[in-house]
Formats: C-alpha cells, sequence, structure tokens
C-alpha cells in the first residue's frame, strides 16, 4: 500500500455533485490547485439518479400523454401506445452520459484534478485518499465537503431492489408498472408517480402528512393535486406505511389511515 504526501493543494473537495464540481472548478479559476474526489460518478446525485433522469422520464411521458390525447385535437392515431421502457432507459442513460462528460470537460479545461476513490479525514488540514488498493495523504488549505444524499430507507420495509425499490431503481425500471405504489408525497414521489401514471400505471402515492408536498403553499398544492387527480393517480393522506412484504409478483405494503389498518397491493413499491 503505497503513502505519498502533497502538501501544496489548497482545496480539497469531497463530492463530485452539483455544488462538489462547480465549487471546484471555480476555485481553479481563481487560480487555486485544486483536488476534487468522489468514489461514484460525477455530477453526483442530481446528474445521475435524480434531476436529470427523472426529468427525462417527465419528457418522454409527456409525449405519451400528448399521442394518446392526439385525437382531441383532430390528430388520428391508429393502434396501441407502445412504451418500451428498456429503450426509454436507454436514451434516459444518454442524456445522463452526454452531460456527466461536459462536466468532465470542463474540469479537465480548468485544471481540477479529480481522483476517483474515497476520502477520509485523518487529521487537520489532512486526508486520506483510497485508490482500490492504493492509499494518498493529501494536505490542504481549505476542504469543502459536498457528500450530497441517498434514498431514505424506512425500518419496516428495507429496499429489496427487485419489488421495494429506491428512487434510483425506479429510474431503471425496465417495464411500465402494473400498480406502483410510492411511500411519500413530496417532489420526488410525485415527480415519479406522475411520469409513471403518463406511461400508463396505475398509481397510489401514500402520504403521512394531511397533504402533499407538505410545508408547501396551499394555493400551489391544490393546482398540483388537480393535475393528480386529471391523471388518475390515487392520494391517500394521513397513511402511515406499517410494513411491506415482497410476494414475489407484488407487494404487499401494511398502511394505517385514520387509524384503520389497510393492506395495499401493487407490482413495485
Amino acid at each position: 500500500m503505497t503513502i505519498e504526501v502533497k502538501k501544496d493543494l489548497d482545496l480539497l473537495v469531497i463530492g463530485a455533485g452539483s455544488g462538489g464540481y462547480v465549487a471546484a472548478i471555480r476555485a481553479a479559476q481563481l487560480g487555486k490547485k485544486v483536488v476534487l474526489v468522489d468514489k461514484a460518478e460525477l455530477g453526483g446525485v442530481c446528474l445521475n439518479r435524480g434531476c436529470i433522469p427523472s426529468k427525462a422520464l417527465i419528457s418522454a411521458s409527456e409525449r405519451v400523454k400528448h399521442i394518446k390525447q392526439a385525437n382531441s385535437m383532430g390528430i388520428k392515431v391508429s393502434g396501441e401506445v407502445e412504451v418500451d421502457m428498456p429503450e426509454v432507459v436507454k436514451w434516459k442513460d444518454g442524456i445522463v452520459n452526454k452531460l456527466t462528460n461536459g462536466v468532465q470537460t470542463l474540469l479537465k479545461g480548468n485544471g481540477v484534478e479529480v481522483i476517483s476513490g474515497e476520502a477520509y479525514l485523518t487529521e487537520p488540514y489532512a486526508a486520506k485518499i483510497k485508490i482500490g488498493n492504493e492509499e494518498q495523504l493529501y494536505s490542504y488549505k481549505d476542504l469543502i465537503i459536498a457528500i450530497g444524499s441517498l434514498p431514505f430507507e424506512l425500518k419496516s420495509m428495507p429496499f429489496d431492489k427487485k419489488r421495494i425499490i429506491s428512487s434510483t431503481e425506479a429510474l431503471m425500471l425496465q417495464e411500465v408498472p402494473k400498480h406502483l405504489v410510492v411511500v411519500g408525497g413530496g417532489y420526488i414521489g410525485l415527480e415519479l408517480g406522475t411520469a409513471y401514471a403518463k406511461f400508463g400505471a396505475k398509481v397510489t402515492i401514500l402520504e403521512g402528512s394531511d397533504t402533499i408536498l407538505p410545508g408547501t403553499d396551499p394555493m400551489l398544492t391544490n393546482v398540483v393535486k388537480r393535475h393528480l387527480k386529471e391523471l388518475g393517480i390515487t392520494v391517500i393522506t394521513n397513511a402511515l406505511v406499517q410494513g411491506g412484504e415482497n410476494t414475489g409478483d407484488e407487494v404487499n405494503v401494511q398502511v394505517q389511515v385514520n387509524g384503520k389498518e389497510e393492506i395495499i397491493k401493487g407490482d413495485y413499491c
């Protein structure tokens, strides 16, 4: 195991998401010697598993919706609209790859050293970076930690990445669910639920509080509620999820709604 000490680093940035890589580029433009380290992809959650891929799916699903409603505009569409999810996911991944490659080009063009590895803070103004079986020790003058976020996992219903999935797996489904159960009526749950509803899935959203988008102005949530109703999405509020079971072909979600126990079945949750 190799340890190399580098004492001339101005800035170490841990996390190559939209916070980290932008900060690294700007510091490099100001003449600083910068190292950016991340164990995953450039672009972080936003570009790879969040904003960009979800908006891509929403864009594709909106096309499906427009085609289905074209008859109302006098445009005749014969036959059923078929959604090939593997091809949709492939198209979405192509957009993500194009943007992450763009980030890589920007970093390189601005002289930021990018390291694919794990960083450990070992002492003041020093960090150990593990790259495969090698370790390097970096000293720095300034440090930015921008390590992002992970999907929240319910203890009563852990992800099995098959039927009980996080938003990450939901962006990679190879089929349109017959019935998608979404736990959480925040913006991530609503985005995914809306996209799959437009693809043709039955969608049920379970929200623990008394309204979707908790903390948002009621005038705005009312607009969203009307849109969800138009799409045929079922929203159940005051729904406290107690657990869930993957039975093979479906998921049984145990939920308490206004004090009453219910089982809601879907093929994905």
